[in-house]
């Protein structure tokens, strides 16, 4: 067993995702299909969390710290 460093895996997996929903037929999300289309205020699984703990909703949140 070796470790290999995966340059780039993040830019590689989109790019097999992309592929997969062309090859399935199924409706591409529309940030997937153009990355400047993709939904700044969408947050991630620590965001997510940190509103579990907090009470807070995190969309609103995300609008605050932009606005400022």
């Amino acid at each position: 067993m070796k470790a290999i460093n995966l340059s780039f895996y993040k830019r590689k997996l989109t790019t097999i995702s992309k592929q997969l929903f062309l090859e399935q037929g199924w409706p591409m999300p529309e940030g997937l299909r153009d990355p400047r289309k993709r939904d700044p205020l969408k947050f991630t699984l620590e965001d997510w969390q940190k509103a579990k703990r907090t009470g807070l909703n995190p969309k609103q949140t995300k609008v605050l710290l932009r606005e400022c």
